[in-house]
């Protein structure tokens, strides 16, 4: 038997990652609450100033403390991120949105599409699990699973089961999604 070297690594990632946030957590107590609050006051910024969006600016007049920036940038995009894939139909317009978000909140371009495919994977995990929960899929749970795709081509290339990126668009349109 095998092992699947990708499922070794992603299950020693997972585990560092939590050390870090019980480490994190018993350092700073308060952190993940201060960065969901202040991820929330960046978003607000980022819709209202748009195309003037300065991260610097911004941070400064939030008082983000340098160490807990980072998080907050990552925390609003995933925010972010998470509105657009509510509908489970990425629109053309919505991606380039999140695009540009992760460029003004610089966030890491692998990062990001890490974090694109994980939304990705789970919404349609999700409702490929509703759609065949009865063993068939009636009309009514039918999605067209190429219209979130085809939302994503212009914009990233990327399989689930492939984690390379490349980002290949960063302008703005106004979406819902920031």
């Amino acid at each position: 038997m095998s092992t699947n070297p990708t499922s070794v690594s992603d299950k020693a990632r997972n585990l560092m990652s939590w050390i870090k946030k019980g480490i994190a957590q018993i350092a700073d107590p308060e952190k993940e609450q201060r960065v969901e609050d202040l991820a929330l006051k960046l978003q607000k910024e980022l819709r209202r100033l748009m195309r003037d969006f300065d991260l610097a600016d911004v941070a400064s007049k939030l008082a983000i403390d340098n160490k807990d920036l980072p998080d907050v940038c990552l925390k609003a995009f995933s925010n972010i991120l998470g509105r657009a894939w509510e509908d489970g139909d990425l629109s053309e317009s919505e991606a380039k949105s999140v695009n540009w978000a992760a460029q003004v909140l610089g966030v890491p371009v692998i990062q990001a599409g890490e974090l694109k495919i994980a939304f990705g994977k789970a919404w349609f995990e999700r409702h490929l699990a509703r759609a065949f929960d009865d063993g068939e899929v009636t009309p009514e749970e039918h999605f067209n699973s190429t219209t979130s795709r085809s939302a994503w081509e212009p914009h990233c290339r990327f399989s689930f089961t492939d984690t390379s990126v490349r980002n290949q668009s960063h302008s703005c349109a106004a979406s819902s999604s920031l």
